[in-house]
């Protein structure tokens, strides 16, 4: 992993700490992707349904894309389906929902190559402007190689 690959979390982190202005967390217009350039191809952007609850993948930047099926388009409750070591994500997103908080942590992952690595994530709530209800929530992964330990 580069050095600006293990900053990518904790910067993406700090900017999101300087949006939200007072509030519980920033909007999504906040965001600037201009601001953040080395951490686009590490995010994922997911829409919130609440009705039922749901996550749908908006936008997968390519470090993710590279490193596991293609998730574009897919809500997060069918992505385990798919890729059974991210069973797990939905309640991720639950949490960040129900906490109106952040979350963060790593875990070690098959990637669709058959190679073992670890990843550190990070998920970040989003509302519409002046609201406390999650639209949104931004999420960075950086994944990690697990010195030649693949299947």
């Amino acid at each position: 992993m580069t050095n600006s690959e293990h900053y990518i979390i904790d910067n993406l982190v700090q900017y999101w700490e300087s949006k939200k202005r007072g509030q519980l967390f920033p909007s999504r217009k906040d965001i600037d992707p201009v601001e953040i350039p080395k951490a686009l191809k590490h995010i994922i952007l997911l829409d919130v349904h609440h009705n039922p609850l749901d996550f749908y993948c908006r936008l997968v930047g390519d470090h993710i894309a590279e490193n596991t099926k293609d998730i574009h388009g897919l809500f997060v409750s069918d992505i385990g389906k798919i890729v059974p070591d991210l069973q797990h994500i939905f309640h991720l997103c639950q949490t960040i929902v129900s906490d109106k908080a952040p979350v963060s942590g790593n875990f070690d992952f098959l990637t669709s190559s058959k190679v073992k690595k670890n990843i550190r994530y990070v998920g970040l709530p989003l509302s519409k402007e002046k609201s406390e209800q999650i639209d949104m929530i931004l999420c960075a992964v950086v994944f990690i190689s697990l010195d030649s330990e693949s299947v």
